[in-house]
């Protein structure tokens, strides 16, 4: 992965919709401090555009996946 130093994609949760593992994806990015922007998605079914989360950093966009409601 392009930032450095970033986990793999076993440090995500499943998707929360259909318990896929989801996909990570960097890229450059000139609009973003960190110079990169990191998108953790999956393509399952209708919930397609819920399961994404985009971040400039690794942690932040883990974070922000793995971050479930109570009872999940």
């Amino acid at each position: 992965m392009g930032g450095g130093g970033v986990m793999g994609e076993d440090t995500l949760k499943p998707c929360p919709f259909c318990g896929q593992q989801p996909r990570l994806t960097d890229r450059a990015s000139n609009h973003t401090a960190s110079g990169w922007l990191y998108i953790v998605s999956c393509c399952c079914g209708g919930h397609k555009a819920n399961a994404h989360q985009i971040s400039e950093t690794f942690e932040e966009v883990r974070k922000r996946w793995n971050t479930r409601s109570e009872g999940e």
